[in-house]
Parts: structure tokens; sequence; C-alpha cells
């Protein structure tokens, strides 16, 4: 049980370093989307709330549908439709 918790930790470990690496790159993509005109300041602080907001809509959507198997299905194949739709356009 020691040995399984220890990899489960050097994993969770390893998976946030890769996310902090990918997130930076992350970020310095939007952040030259900036347009000049626009105040970088601004430009941040909406782009935190409109991803607070899409985070925070995802938890409420999935703990509204949790107990609802068949909605889970209805809702696992509209994002596959609408990836594949993505991955053919």
């Amino acid at each position: 049980m020691a040995r399984c918790d220890a990899q489960s930790a050097a994993l969770r470990r390893s998976c946030c370093r890769r996310l902090r690496f990918f997130g930076g790159f992350h970020d310095y993509a939007h952040g030259t989307e900036i347009a000049p005109a626009v105040s970088p300041a601004n430009y941040s602080a909406g782009f935190l709330l409109a991803s607070a907001l899409l985070l925070g809509s995802g938890a409420v959507l999935e703990g509204a549908i949790r107990g609802i198997s068949a909605m889970s299905r209805v809702f696992g194949g509209g994002i596959a439709l609408v990836g594949a739709a993505l991955f053919f356009v």
C-alpha cells in the first residue's frame, strides 16, 4: 500500500511539473495575442475571469449530471461529435 501511495505521489508531482511547463507556453501564446491598443492588465483580468467562469460552470454542470448516467452519455456523445467535427474541419 505504501509503495502504491509513493508511486501515486510521484505521478502527481510529474503531472504537475508537466502542466506548469505547458501552462507557461500556453500563457505566452495568449500573451502574444494582446492587441497593441489593449491594456495588458485588462486583458489579463478578462482572461482570468473567463477562465474562472468556464472552470466554475464546468464543475457545477458536472455536479448536476453526476447522478444521471443517461445525461452523462448524451454529453459525452456530444463532446465526441464536436471533437470529430473539429478534427475534420
